[in-house]
């Protein structure tokens, strides 16, 4: 398991009224089947928002319509960490490093190489996610256990019916 992101301190908690909204999201690997990320997060709903994506949290909400909260949560979750990891590379020669390194690419697997790093911790704050762990799994890590597998004894069936 990664180092969790926890910074004490955001725009956002310093404010004192913001409410902490927690999301999470599988991502799949669509060209390699059985291979996703597990992500969890809390940002703060009065979270300094992408220009042009969304003026606020509750507005965000209300766009999204028929998309409901969740779905919302997720989106606006993503547009933060888009927004504190390009921050990331804009401001720091690590981060700058690391894009040109992966052809300037970063996708999640990426995000859960640095999500122990102090200023990739510290963008991910300004941007107001108080809380970060990203998990990668890949389907040969468990061979023998399918989502499906029944965890009743078999045997044990009969003392139960």
């Amino acid at each position: 398991m990664r180092k969790a992101i926890n910074p004490s301190q955001t725009k956002a908690s310093m404010a004192g009224e913001a409410e902490r909204i927690s999301v999470s999201v599988i991502i799949p690997r669509p060209w390699e089947p059985g291979t996703f990320a597990a992500v969890t997060a809390e940002f703060y709903s009065e979270s300094e928002l992408p220009a042009g994506a969304v003026t606020s949290y509750e507005r965000a909400k209300a766009d999204l319509g028929e998309e409901g909260e969740r779905a919302g949560n997720v989106r606006i979750f993503k547009e933060l960490l888009t927004r504190a990891v390009t921050r990331w590379v804009r401001q720091t020669e690590q981060g700058k490093g690391v894009w040109r390194g992966n052809n300037e690419d970063f996708n999640i697997g990426d995000a859960c190489e640095w999500q122990g790093d102090e200023d990739f911790a510290a963008a991910l704050s300004s941007c107001g996610i108080a809380h970060l762990v990203i998990e990668t799994f890949s389907d040969g890590s468990n061979p023998s256990w399918d989502y499906d597998d029944k965890l009743v004894d078999e045997d044990a069936r009969e003392e139960m019916a």
